[in-house]
């Protein structure tokens, strides 16, 4: 069972993370554990639980999560999703694909690659509680059907919706930072050669939640 979203329907739907793409995808669903890659992904009811350390207890590595055929699953459960191609989500055991780390499922994202024509985009958001996003894609040919660059952007902070009244003060503001630069080299029509290098950081004050004064084990 594949749910697939092409780069026309992620932009209509203004798809941006992993929260998105299972929010409209059925038999799948997420918990936040309070920043962007810090989420706790069910497929088919098979979760894969994350300790407080960023390691995958029992059963591990129950989701391969794939970029462009390269497995980001144990880096991030939430990759940037910028100038995507696909993306698919495959319900079920993936284990032939993907391999032994896929009892639950995948998903597969496929970006887009550099090409011969020029090209840039700019994007702006602003929304409440002081968020604001600032995005960017620039494509450019460097040698002729031979050489091509392309480079990705994006900056996103929010002094968020909760405010802790302790006098420590702070609250669940976020900062997020992504940047990805793809080279495609084609020498002849036989040999393509791609070289993709990326990063991110996030800093969060708080996670997604209010206490409620309960504790439990």
């Amino acid at each position: 069972a594949v749910s697939a979203f092409s780069a026309e329907s992620i932009e209509r739907n203004m798809i941006e993370g992993v929260d998105d793409v299972f929010s409209r995808t059925p038999n799948v669903s997420y918990t936040t554990e309070g920043s962007r890659d810090r989420k706790r992904l069910s497929i088919r009811g098979v979760t894969e639980f994350i300790t407080e350390a960023g390691e995958a207890t029992v059963p591990a590595n129950t989701f391969g999560i794939y970029i462009d055929d390269f497995s980001v699953a144990t880096a991030t459960s939430n990759p940037g999703v910028m100038d995507i191609e696909r993306i698919e989500v495959l319900r079920g055991p993936q284990g032939t694909y993907f391999g032994r780390n896929a009892v639950g499922g995948a998903l597969n994202i496929t970006t887009r690659k550099p090409d011969n024509d020029f090209f840039a985009e700019l994007t702006a958001d602003a929304s409440r509680y002081e968020t604001y996003e600032l995005a960017g894609t620039v494509n450019l040919p460097v040698v002729d059907d031979k050489l091509a660059l392309r480079a990705n952007v994006k900056y996103h902070e929010s002094d968020g919706y909760i405010k802790n009244i302790h006098p420590i003060g702070g609250g669940n503001d976020s900062e997020y930072k992504y940047g990805r630069l793809s080279l495609r080299y084609t020498p002849n029509e036989r040999l393509t050669l791609d070289v993709v290098a990326s990063a991110s950081d996030e800093l969060v004050g708080m996670r997604e939640g209010v206490p409620s004064g309960v504790l439990s084990d």
